[in-house]
């Protein structure tokens, strides 16, 4: 089901905010990423959604007396992105009762949105830029969202007109997780946030199951008051890293120290982006569904990807109440999986040449106990694994266990290159009672990773974007780019991003290996800013072409491989 409304939209650029392990922080700030294009507001997850980093909604409000039956009860995730007109904002609620029918609409399940734009922290709301925002999900319109409630007791005049919503149903196979999604838009000018201050934030959903709520779970606060209290709000920031459908990996001037914690490199400076994608394992087959886990404590990680000239390097994170690794089979033990292609081929079988795959066990110790390059392939095609670095802790963050890899990967041994897309996965498996009972995995929803480069996701090795240490001043476009298309290799159409970086004649066309001009996309004036263009090769035939950006003086030029 899908309830859409259609109202405020101008395009521009987006951003999100960041975990390492319950919170990624900047000095108490959430770090809200920038991103290369709007989402489209339908409530599906967009690829850029699969590059935000997912928040955990959960912590449990100080006056519930229990907590949630258990995973399929409640369990919700937000990601937060932002453009020069719009914040952005995608919750994804794991909830298998859903109820409507009381009159009071903050006992019905709904998701409570709140901003102070001048993050003042005062413990009364203001009347001037303390919002609280509550979409229901019932609701059909704008008319139907609540706004501006507290102790100023009304709408304060706030415009609900400007939003866009949607709401929707989702299902993972029958019998299984069920659920909804709020995607929303909601116009800066309105909110008054300045995208060069930090603001208040907070993000509560409210539970009914049986008719009057049971549970409210939130990102930040653990006190019922935020309705009238804005000193208990989160503090959040914008940055100017850029999140793409394609995950930008930084590169660091620093590299990190490879022992198995969590140093200031990671915490400050590297995007960390939660695994999107939940598969169970159940009898040996492995559809694609949530998992039937009792709490979300068994099965939560994410990482952090960045480069130097010499490696690629990763932190993962994983949550998890209970680790084995007792099984004769190692894919069948507590262990994180990294899929590589350099060439991002998308292919359905690996190819023996640039498809790797490693699997490092809890219990690993030295390079000769990683198994690597399975799949179709069956060897390790001469990669050289002594020249990997790797180290592992336990996770020390209070009741929560689990534990902590750090990893450098040679780019050379990899064949990565510099502004080059390649195909990528992470992968993790969980064994709870001597056997593989989940996956996580960051980007597919299919177990064949292992012989199907097909199912990864793609990142690209840039020095683009800021840094959460680094900050800078916040503007439309500040650099000439022309990135790279995506999805490429692609059939039959593909995106291309590009950034201008002030007023410009533009123009944008594709061309054959001979040099023949095949389409113009743009040739017109154009503002500073991010912009993305559809190109439908549906007319070409097979083989490589080159699209051309221009703007002034400015020319730069890619490649692109249309395969049918």
């Amino acid at each position: 089901m899908k309830r859409v409304i259609a109202l405020f939209l101008l395009t521009a650029v987006l951003i999100t905010f960041v975990n390492t392990a319950s919170a990624h922080t900047v000095n108490d700030k959430l770090q809200v990423y920038k991103a290369a294009y709007k989402p489209v507001i339908d409530g599906e997850m967009d690829p850029i959604w699969q590059c935000a980093s997912t928040e955990r909604v959960v912590v449990m409000d100080q006056n519930d007396v229990a907590e949630p039956d258990d995973y399929l009860d409640l369990f919700p995730t937000m990601r937060v992105l932002w453009d020069d007109t719009n914040l952005y904002i995608f919750i994804n609620i794991i909830d298998e009762t859903i109820n409507t029918d009381n009159v009071e609409s903050y006992l019905n399940d709904s998701i409570e949105l709140y901003f102070d734009a001048d993050n003042s922290k005062t413990e009364t709301f203001d009347g001037v830029d303390d919002i609280q925002i509550r979409v229901e999900y019932s609701d059909l319109s704008t008319d139907d969202i609540d706004t501006g409630f507290g102790s100023g007791g009304s709408d304060w005049g706030y415009d609900k007109s400007g939003i866009e919503f949607v709401v929707m149903d989702w299902a993972r196979d029958a019998g299984d997780a069920t659920g909804w999604n709020l995607e929303i838009a909601l116009p800066l000018a309105d909110l008054q946030i300045d995208p060069n201050l930090p603001f208040g934030f907070d993000v509560q959903c409210n539970d009914n199951d049986t008719g009057e709520r049971e549970n409210m779970f939130r990102f930040w606060a653990c006190d019922n008051d935020e309705w009238k209290n804005a000193s208990l709000f989160g503090t959040a920031e914008f940055s100017d890293y850029v999140a793409d459908e394609i995950l930008n990996v930084l590169k660091t001037s620093v590299a990190p120290v490879i022992d198995g914690q969590i140093d200031e490199i990671w915490e400050s400076y590297a995007p960390s982006i939660y695994q999107g994608k939940y598969v169970v394992r159940d009898g040996g087959v492995a559809p694609a569904k949530y998992t039937e886990m009792e709490v979300w404590q068994d099965l939560q990680f994410n990482f952090s990807a960045l480069w130097d000239d010499d490696m690629i390097y990763f932190l993962g994170i994983v949550i998890d109440d209970e680790i084995n690794t007792e099984n004769t089979s190692s894919y069948q033990n507590d262990s994180f999986e990294f899929f590589f292609d350099a060439d991002n081929s998308k292919l359905d079988e690996y190819d023996g040449v640039d498809d790797i795959q490693f699997r490092i066990e809890y219990s690993d110790s030295v390079n000769d106990d990683i198994d690597m390059s399975y799949g179709s392939g069956g060897n390790d095609w001469g990669f050289a694994i002594p020249t990997v670095q790797f180290a592992k802790s336990d996770l020390d963050m209070g009741d929560l266990t689990g534990w902590v890899i750090e990893i450098a990967f040679p780019i050379a041994e990899l064949q990565l290159m510099y502004d080059s897309p390649f195909g990528f996965e992470m992968q993790y498996n969980d064994n709870d009672e001597g056997t593989r009972k989940n996956i996580a995995r960051w980007w597919g929803d299919d177990d064949d990773s292992w012989k199907m480069p097909s199912f990864y996701g793609t990142c690209v090795l840039t020095d683009a974007g800021g840094t959460a240490v680094e900050k800078q001043e916040l503007s439309v476009a500040s650099t000439f780019k022309l990135c790279q298309n995506y999805p490429n290799p692609f059939n039959p159409s593909t995106n291309i991003n590009f950034t201008v970086d002030s007023r410009k004649h533009v123009k944008l066309m594709v061309y054959d290996v001979l040099g023949n001009q095949v389409a113009q996309l743009i040739n017109e004036d154009k503002q500073a800013g991010q912009y993305m263009v559809e190109f439908d090769g549906s007319q070409l035939a097979s083989g490589i072409y080159f699209y051309k950006l221009e703007a002034g003086n400015q020319i730069v030029t890619k490649k692109m491989m249309l395969v049918k």
